[in-house]
């Protein structure tokens, strides 16, 4: 047999195939996709899925490359996650790949070209920037009856399912009549081979009454639930009366009699919908206990104490010359009001009450407004400089606040603690506690509880942190200035994140803008998982709304450093917003891995 197209991937590697001629080729940061990555592929999946197959993110780095793909409904809208292929470089170009279906009914592979020996990222929203041509992701129509079961049974078949009929019933395949048109079918009927002078299928499946059922003469079950609750398999339901009802169990003809001491009408009064200000009546009571002209007002038998308020309300126009004096006393269970001299006729009134802390209860309040922004920047005095965070201890860390994901202590080896005053060696590791991001499907940003001031800039964040081998990606680092703010009626959040991206082996700076990544800066770095890095980061104002930010990371000897620097506006338009937003510099700093297991084990400000 001979061969066809022999240059066929070497072809395909010139140009963007297999993305659909009408594919922008632009991620969302603007930048073109480089054709000798991926150079064909074929994927099936189900048209309930969507229409539209298109790459939905294209990684190549140190160690790994992986594609994802994606579905949506319309071309200009974002889809859902339907399969990914990751392979370990170096791979082998111009090779078949299968894809892991990430729901059913999906399957293919890809084939990669020489461009996987070269670092690229790329990041695409909706099918308009990389749709793959419809010859090479097309859909099939799902079947008709994906799966036959029986009733009340859980597990249903599914796949290819062998049906088999038992005496006297046949199943066979065959042609059917149906609305006017031929249809293909399974056909469940008696066996011909059954029929005599004497067969009498009616009677064959008689119920155990013998008789017909809709004859009205076979033994009916006079329960068959009670509040939905079915007998067991002996057919017995177990009632348990309840306080102050009593079972009577009918001996002779069956069933049980309930009785309670309780009328009809105290089940209705207690039934009947209340006002809210019978609700104030049963919970809160309030109670006058005195004033200035009775001679020291007693309250006594002032139980459960603990949950007395008292309000002390002045009446009158003039203050009252004596100091007003309340005296409790737990033990004798008295509260008295008394006033040491009297100059006036000014009413003074003492309140108190009970605060039974139940759903009923409606107190006399004001409901707060709700903000929809929890910025914790605002609730937080400044902090003084230096900071010096270890996580190295087995409590949590009060002094961080989680904005996003999941983050936990756990033990591994990690350098020794900062600022001690015995100075250790820094490459040396010891067994304690980091702190350790968990959310590996997630974000996950982790911020120190400081004012909104711009008290960080100028000054050295550095922090130690080791990348795991878990989660999606293999990232970690620094966030600058994460703050929330309302736009258009909307919350949006910003921040500043400079990263260890092993797959890309980078060092990235990189602004959120509430809607997309905006990378600034990309200084190659080698980096490895499971190995600890010295990361230092300066921010500093450049100007106007200029921000400047510069970078070192190195191995905990100092091996393996690298430095640079990103200067922008930072000014972004989010999702909703009619202008650019120039983001102010009073947001958090903290600690941030995106989708990653990472570990980090000190955080200082210096």
């Amino acid at each position: 047999m001979s061969i066809r197209n022999q240059n066929w991937y070497n072809l395909q590697s010139t140009r963007s195939y297999p993305l659909d001629e009408s594919s922008t080729a632009v991620d969302d940061t603007g930048a073109f996709i480089r054709d000798d990555i991926l150079v064909d592929c074929h994927i099936r999946f189900s048209s309930d899925l969507g229409q539209h197959l298109y790459l939905q993110g294209l990684t190549v780095s140190a160690g790994l490359v992986t594609a994802v793909f994606g579905v949506a409904t319309t071309l200009n809208s974002a889809g859902s996650t339907i399969a990914s292929v990751t392979v370990t470089r170096p791979g082998n170009a111009y090779t078949n790949y299968n894809i892991v279906p990430l729901v059913a009914g999906v399957s293919g592979w890809v084939v990669f070209g020489p461009g996987i020996d070269t670092p690229f990222v790329g990041r695409y929203t909706s099918p308009t920037q990389a749709l793959i041509n419809p010859r090479c992701g097309r859909t099939y129509r799902p079947l008709p009856v994906p799966s036959i079961g029986k009733i009340n049974l859980a597990t249903a078949l599914q796949g290819v399912v062998a049906i088999t009929g038992t005496t006297p019933v046949i199943a066979e395949y065959k042609l059917v009549q149906y609305d006017g048109a031929a249809m293909r079918a399974i056909v469940f009927r008696l066996d011909d081979a059954q029929l005599t002078d004497t067969y009498n299928p009616l009677k064959q499946f008689l119920p155990l009454c013998a008789n017909r059922p809709e004859s009205g003469t076979c033994y009916k079950q006079p329960i068959t639930a009670i509040n939905g609750v079915e007998p067991d398999c002996n057919g017995n339901i177990v009632i348990e009366g309840g306080s102050g009802i009593t079972i009577n169990p009918f001996h002779d003809c069956g069933g049980v009699d309930m009785t309670t001491t309780r009328s009809l009408s105290e089940a209705c009064a207690a039934l009947k919908p209340k006002r809210p200000t019978e609700y104030e009546d049963n919970c809160c009571v309030s109670t006058v206990i005195g004033d200035t002209t009775a001679n020291s007002p007693v309250i006594t038998n002032a139980q459960n104490m603990d949950k007395i308020v008292l309000t002390l309300v002045v009446v009158g126009l003039a203050v009252p010359s004596g100091a007003i004096v309340v005296s409790v006393d737990a033990i004798a269970q008295t509260i008295t009001l008394s006033q040491s001299a009297t100059a006036s006729a000014v009413g003074v009134t003492l309140k108190f009450y009970k605060d039974e802390s139940d759903d009923f209860c409606w107190p006399d309040v004001t409901t707060p407004t709700i903000d929809i922004i929890v910025d914790e920047t605002t609730i937080y005095p400044p902090r003084s400089l230096p900071i010096i965070q270890n996580f190295n201890s087995c409590t949590l860390v009060p002094e961080f606040d989680t904005q996003a994901g999941s983050l936990t202590k756990t033990e591994t080896l990690a350098p020794p603690q900062v600022g001690g005053a015995t100075p250790l060696d820094p490459t040396a590791l010891t067994n304690h506690f980091a702190l350790e991001t968990t959310g590996y499907s997630t974000l996950n940003i982790s911020t120190i509880k400081n004012g909104a001031t711009d008290w960080a800039y100028g000054h050295t964040i550095t922090t130690e942190l080791k990348i795991g081998v878990n989660g999606v990606s293999r990232n970690g680092g620094v966030v600058l200035n994460y703050a929330q703010r309302i736009v258009s009626n909307s919350r949006i959040t910003t921040y500043i994140a400079v990263l260890i991206d092993v797959q890309s082996a980078q060092i990235v700076v990189r602004r959120y803008t509430n809607s997309a990544y905006i990378t600034d800066t990309a200084v190659t770095f080698t980096s490895i998982p499971n190995t600890w890095y010295r990361l230092a980061v300066t921010p500093s104002f450049a100007g106007g709304d200029n921000i400047s930010i510069a970078f070192q990371v190195s191995e905990l000897s100092g091996a393996n450093s690298v430095s640079g620097t990103a200067t922008f506006l930072n000014c972004v338009t989010p999702v909703g917003a009619s202008a650019p937003v120039c983001q102010p510099t009073d947001g958090a700093f903290g600690i941030m891995a995106a989708q990653s297991q990472t570990f980090f084990n000190s955080f200082t400000v210096t």
